[in-house]
């Protein structure tokens, strides 16, 4: 990816990186939000917990075609711009959520089953081409500015606005219709919502100026980034993925269908955490610029391996919702500090004509292998095998991970961010 138009009013760089994610978020994750009545309405085993698994194995199966899509669109941010790579990415996800809403269930037409995982599969290749590209133009066009975090976090803050979005649609649904109405019709509710979304973000990424520059040849060796460099991307994105989707994908799903809470009660617990997430990234983003982001990423990620344990304990011995809130939010601001460097540091492990296909297909692979599988393995492990204490394990373990990349993180490397 070649320099961009580097002079882009700051004002309109803010509205680009803080909403052009949105769509991307939302509309792959309202269906994991709703996925104990997508699984009753697409799929036809006699077990709610089953059909609810079912639903979110779908949601990560999707996920795996994120790799193959950041590929394609990878290629097109470095060969064609980004522009052309984002607005191709927006078509590619919107449609398909326009069509699901349209979408009979499993008793009205035995191939919506089909179609349903066709579409799904296409949201999750479309995926590939969304938020490292939307990074990657963020960290251009701010690369020499002290403020390069800020902005560069806003890709990440985006994508949680589009999660929490969906959060909060879910949320507002169990609050004005009855269980029997959104399995009748309103659960094509938030799927409709999702093409004004779309007419909103295509407007903001008309301000996304054309590429100059393109080289015409791609040199395909320095793709590769070292050993020791691809190890510390691959385990710091296994663990955020992994900690944020059992947090706020899985969690909210397992209080309602498993520890029987209120739906209302899940998904507005998750929208705070989410909007906290959010507020989180912002701050350290701002605020850290010239802290040793080592230091404060090692921090982060072991304040959450100590408090694993609380957690469980708080859920599954105590059934504390006090402590449940408390935590739910601690984990949020711990995990904004980690959503704030992310992005940054990736970037900088690239050369500028490959960066969109190198960062797109490592961050696009490691989550979608790990933090896609996450809400289907721990549902999996609780619900199906009753190893209630299986999700905070993966968790715990993941964080270890997470330990090792930061101490495998080089001087060189994290010396650009401080």
């Amino acid at each position: 990816m070649s320099t961009q138009s580097q002079g882009l009013k700051n004002s309109k760089l803010f509205i680009i990186g803080l909403f052009s994610n949105i769509i991307e978020w939302y509309d792959f994750t309202i269906f994991a939000f709703l996925a104990v009545t997508m699984g009753e309405l697409f799929f036809d085993s006699t077990s709610a917990t089953q059909n609810t698994l079912k639903a979110l194995l779908l949601f990560s199966v999707s996920y795996l075609m994120r790799p193959l899509g950041s590929l394609y669109f990878g290629y097109i941010s470095d060969r064609m711009g980004t522009a052309k790579a984002l607005r191709l990415s927006l078509f590619w996800m919107a449609f398909p959520t326009a069509i699901i809403a349209f979408l009979p269930n499993s008793n009205t037409l035995g191939l919506a089953t089909v179609l349903l995982i066709i579409l799904r599969l296409i949201q999750g290749f479309a995926t590939g081409g969304e938020l490292p590209i939307s990074a990657c133009f963020l960290f251009e066009s701010k690369k020499i500015s002290k403020y390069r975090t800020f902005f560069c976090s806003l890709a990440t803050c985006s994508s949680i606005l589009g999660v929490m979005l969906g959060s909060v649609v879910a949320f507002l649904l169990h609050i004005f219709f009855t269980p029997s109405a959104i399995l009748a019709w309103a659960w094509r509710i938030p799927f409709f919502l999702g093409i004004p979304i779309f007419l909103i973000v295509l407007v903001i990424r008309s301000y996304i100026p054309k590429q100059t520059n393109i080289p015409k040849k791609i040199n395909w060796q320095i793709v590769f980034i070292s050993p020791k460099n691809l190890s510390v991307i691959v385990l710091l994105n296994l663990f955020i993925s992994v900690a944020f989707y059992t947090f706020f994908v899985w969690l909210p799903v397992y209080l309602s269908s498993i520890l029987n809470f209120s739906e209302t009660f899940s998904f507005g617990l998750n929208s705070i955490g989410l909007l906290v997430i959010a507020m989180s990234t912002l701050f350290f983003a701002w605020a850290c610029s010239s802290v040793d982001k080592k230091i404060l990423g090692f921090i982060a990620t072991m304040l959450i391996l100590l408090l694993i344990y609380p957690l469980y304990l708080a859920i599954d011995r105590e059934l504390n919702i006090q402590r449940l809130i408390e935590f739910q939010l601690v984990f949020a601001i711990l995990l904004g500090a980690l959503e704030s460097m992310n992005m940054e540091l990736m970037a900088c492990l690239f050369q500028d004509h490959v960066r969109g296909l190198g960062l797109s297909f490592i961050y696009t692979a490691t989550t979608a292998i790990f933090g896609g599988l996450a809400p289907a393995l721990a549902n999996y492990m609780s619900a199906n095998l009753e190893i209630k204490s299986a999700p905070f394990l993966i968790l715990g373990a993941a964080s270890l991970l997470g330990l090792l990349g930061f101490s495998l993180l080089s001087k060189a490397s994290y010396l650009q961010l401080k």
